[in-house]
């Protein structure tokens, strides 16, 4: 599965704004595999917080009761941002679903993406920011 090993070897935070957005003293998650390793939520919330700079709780137990909660979490912040999302539940995440995990990591990728692209769009607009080599 190519587009699977594609996702699993990408830094997100460097996809959504070109520049290395968590390192690795403020972050320190790793994904090698990515079926296997947001099934617990951990690094699906840590993504989470990276990218919206906000804090979210989690479960630290290692039963599929605390990885449920752990990516309904983070399920559940995403719509309270108002980010769709379409037939996926913690449950898909948690087995590793390849196709909804994808989904959603597509769909986060797109919103955060467009997110930071409209407040660079706004602060050059407003002259805040001249430095165009990051855009």
């Amino acid at each position: 599965m190519l587009l699977g090993q594609t996702y699993t070897r990408l830094h997100v935070c460097e996809i959504i704004n070109n520049q290395p957005c968590c390192p690795p003293q403020q972050v320190n998650r790793h994904v090698n595999d990515l079926f296997e390793d947001l099934r617990d939520g951990l690094n699906l919330i840590s993504l989470l917080e990276v990218l919206s700079g906000e804090h979210l709780p989690r479960e630290r137990g290692r039963m599929r009761f605390h990885m449920l909660q752990n990516v309904q979490m983070a399920l559940d912040f995403l719509r309270y941002k108002k980010i769709k999302l379409v037939n996926i539940r913690a449950e898909d995440i948690v087995d590793g679903n390849p196709k909804l995990t994808l989904g959603l990591i597509w769909t986060i990728i797109l919103h955060f993406q467009m997110a930071w692209r409209n407040s660079t769009s706004s602060r050059l607009r407003d002259g805040h920011d001249t430095d165009l080599s990051s855009v």
